[in-house]
């Protein structure tokens, strides 16, 4: 059997770091649907979605790897396997860069974790998110569904919650494609509201631990830096051999980003915006304080879809060589990863048909035209796109079903109707309310409190219009 388990691992006594790091290889593994993908360098090319297995060149290269590297013995406060596990059930994959040593990066954050469970407290796991004026897709927040059940994992074993965070990179849109700010801007707050509204429905005891981002204006210092970066990734990662594949595909991105050089600007803000390293007091607001108060103490777990398998390949290439494009006002993370989620199209690019939270459909789909509750069959046609189909499968898993899940949008779905209907950028204002956490008084608040009187099992239908009644009253 590949790399055999070395028998139990007591807590408390020194366990040799090979003998962990081949059982946690083995949960790596796994079985069947389990098995996560590698997304990563093999032999000269980049290689995506793999299977990890004792089979091929991934899994025989970890022998090799574990030849090659000798750690000293760690005591644990918790089992690093079980830690492993609750990180191998929300993901579908890991990125490695042009190297198989990346194979190393979820594991050693394992047993960080079980030998240091309070480095969670300085662990980050971020989901980026570009620049989109489209209504919110249905599936949106699908996005945020596995890292909330990794935290929900994690406060099960008794541990510390990292932050989860969603950044926006709708500033980069305009300088990049030339997009409009006006119009990006209710879009973007629109899509994290559903996304924050669904993890305190779902997940309320890890909702705190969501927290919003938005970069900065493209320009200074954080303009020049990203210029630089995509300048160097252009000129010098053409002579890695292994990155060839990872560069026809930027190119063909670039078509949808006015062209190559753009394409590689987003690599570069990928870079900066994660953060796979710092440079200055830019990119957002977070960003800016970790570099400003230590970003050398965080952990950076950087998750995205299948589609971010290149962009990780070319991105680790630019972190590894910041430092000489930059200066020596860069700064790293104390440790840096990447994983994939599965999900294949962005939740943010809707498709054409495509259902969203502004749908009159949803209703037709769980009442016919009498008001009977409809079966499922309706549903299963609107979803039917295979490439949709992990972000449906995920938000049925989370909510319990198809009927809770659309009966939430449908009342999410009200309550930015509600918005609408007090005035100009009134679903902006709203969205921007539900994001803040000190909740003001003013008339939007009134729509959280319909919300939470909902979850009281009271008619939220009946309350939106009380509500609404009492606010038209000025009462």
């Amino acid at each position: 059997m590949f790399f055999s388990s070395g028998g139990g691992n007591p807590l408390g006594k020194e366990i040799a770091m090979n003998t962990q790091l081949q059982e946690m290889f083995d949960v790596m593994m796994g079985r069947g649907d389990k098995r996560l993908r590698v997304y990563g360098g093999k032999g000269g090319n980049l290689e995506r979605g793999i299977v990890l297995d004792s089979g091929n060149a991934f899994g025989r290269s970890l022998s090799d790897l574990l030849e090659r590297h000798e750690y000293q013995a760690r005591r644990f406060q918790v089992e690093p396997a079980a830690v492993m596990q609750v990180f191998t059930g929300s993901i579908s994959g890991v990125s490695t860069g042009r190297t198989l040593d990346g194979l190393f990066d979820l594991p050693l954050f394992c047993m960080d974790v079980a030998e240091n469970p309070a480095s969670l407290e300085h662990t980050t796991i971020t989901m980026g998110f570009g620049g989109s004026t489209s209504p919110t897709p249905l599936r949106f927040p699908a996005y945020v569904v596995p890292a909330m059940r990794m935290l929900c994992g994690l406060e099960a074993l008794g541990l510390p919650l990292p932050a989860v965070r969603l950044i926006s990179a709708q500033m980069s849109a305009v300088t990049v494609n030339g997009m409009n700010a006006a119009e990006l801007w209710p879009a973007t707050l629109t899509n994290f509201a559903a996304a924050k509204l669904f993890v305190e429905e779902f997940f309320p005891k890890v909702a705190h631990r969501l927290l919003v981002d938005f970069d900065q204006p493209l320009e200074g210092e954080y303009l020049e830096a990203a210029t630089a970066l995509g300048e160097y990734v252009t000129r010098e990662g053409k002579k890695e051999r292994i990155l060839d594949e990872a560069f026809a595909a930027m190119e063909r991105q670039g078509r949808q980003h006015g062209g190559a050089e753009r394409a590689m600007l987003y690599v570069a803000l990928h870079v900066l915006l994660s953060p796979d390293c710092t440079a200055g007091k830019f990119g957002s607001p977070w960003v800016s304080a970790c570099h400003q108060n230590g970003i050398v103490d965080q952990i950076m777990i950087t998750a995205g879809c299948e589609t971010e398998g290149y962009f990780n390949a070319l991105r680790r290439f630019l972190a590894e060589n910041a430092r000489k494009v930059l200066g020596g006002a860069v700064r790293f993370p104390r440790r840096s990863l990447q994983v994939i989620f599965g999900a294949h199209v962005p939740p943010y690019y809707p498709r054409v048909g495509e259902l969203d939270f502004q749908s009159r459909r949803i209703e037709s789909l769980l009442y016919d035209f009498k008001g009977k509750p409809r079966g499922d069959s309706e549903w299963r046609r609107a979803r039917a796109d295979h490439e949709l189909a992990w972000d449906y499968d995920v938000l049925e898993a989370a909510a319990g079903g198809w009927r809770p899940f659309l009966e939430w949008v449908w009342d999410t779905a009200a309550l930015f109707e509600l918005a609408d209907g007090l005035g100009n950028n009134a679903r902006e204002r709203f969205a921007g309310l539900v994001l803040r956490d000190d909740k003001q008084r003013d008339p939007f608040a009134i729509l959280l409190e319909a919300y939470a009187e909902k979850l009281k099992g009271k008619s939220f239908a009946a309350l939106c219009a009380l509500q609404r009644q009492r606010f038209l009253n000025g009462t």
